[in-house]
């Protein structure tokens, strides 16, 4: 249970940190606030996760991890051409 808060902690503040954080790039500050998004809700519980999905309009929360994962990669993909 300590773990499992410790994460939720991490997720947190990485996310605060991607707000805040002043970012020339936009592909950069996304990915890290859609891929905290996700480490967060991968450790909260599933019963969350399905409430999440469904007010979100989403049928399972299997989907969200989904969506959600296909969002993070886009931005991943995105920031490392804009890299180069």
């Amino acid at each position: 249970m300590i773990f499992k808060n410790l994460i939720i902690i991490v997720f947190i503040l990485s996310f605060l940190y991607a707000i805040i954080r002043p970012s020339r790039n936009i592909f950069s500050k996304l990915f890290l606030i859609f891929g905290s998004i996700l480490g967060f809700l991968s450790v909260i519980g599933e019963n969350y996760v399905i409430k999440i999905a469904n007010f979100l309009g989403i049928d399972r929360g299997t989907d969200l991890f989904v969506y959600i994962g296909l969002t993070v990669i886009f931005f991943f993909i995105f920031y490392t051409l804009d890299r180069l």
